[in-house]
Parts: C-alpha cells; sequence; structure tokens
C-alpha cells in the first residue's frame, strides 16, 4: 500500500508525478481522492473517482441535500483508504462519511485543492 501523500519524500512525489504523466501520455485520467461537505447534515464523504465532476452529478443526484466539494488530491483507492483509516473515529454509520471535526477539516485545508475548473 503506498504511503499518504503528505508522508512521501520529495524523490516518492517525484516518482508519484511521473506516474500520473504516464497515465495522462496514454490517456488514461489520474486519480483523486475528493472531499464532499454536507453542510446540513455537518458530514463529509471521502471518496475515490477518475472522474470527479461525473461522481459528484450523481452523488448530488442521490441527495436530497446540497453538497460541496471542498477539495481534491491526487490519489488512488489505496490513498482513499489510507485517510479514511486515519479518521476512522470520526466515521459516521453511513459509508465513507466522517464528522466534520476540525481535525479532517484542517486536513483537507492542508492536503487538497479546488478542483480545476470548478468555481
Amino acid at each position: 500500500m503506498p504511503k499518504p501523500i503528505d508522508e512521501m519524500t520529495l524523490d516518492e512525489l517525484r516518482e508519484y508525478a511521473r506516474e500520473l504523466e504516464k497515465r495522462l501520455e496514454k490517456y488514461e485520467a489520474p486519480d483523486f481522492v475528493y472531499f464532499l461537505h454536507d453542510a446540513m447534515a455537518q458530514v463529509i464523504k471521502v471518496g475515490h473517482s477518475r472522474n470527479v465532476n461525473e461522481r459528484l452529478r450523481v452523488l448530488q443526484r442521490q441527495s436530497k441535500r446540497t453538497l460541496t466539494l471542498l477539495g481534491v488530491m491526487p490519489g488512488d483507492k489505496y490513498v482513499k483508504r489510507t485517510i479514511q483509516q486515519q479518521f476512522k473515529t470520526l466515521l459516521t454509520a453511513d459509508a465513507e462519511w466522517y464528522r466534520a471535526d476540525e481535525t479532517l477539516m484542517a486536513y483537507i485545508n492542508e492536503h487538497a485543492v479546488p478542483l480545476e475548473g470548478e468555481g
């Protein structure tokens, strides 16, 4: 299992970036971990997708509440699982949804960026 991005050395980050560039050369979309906020319930979904915009459209159609994308970071399903494990004490009864605790929000603010092309 790969290390979380915030624990990678500079050389490991460069290697990960090279891997993502190779995928792009083959027209393969990179993987992203996304953080989706449901402000009414004060919960955050930690998910993974290669097509974040489409995944968000599907989740929004399924939800009766407004969902807000807090940000994304490069990462595959293993990175997502590492983050989920790190914040497992915040897990709610709904799979992949976590209490919007200050430690999780600080992690997102430090590691995630807005999705390119999103306002």
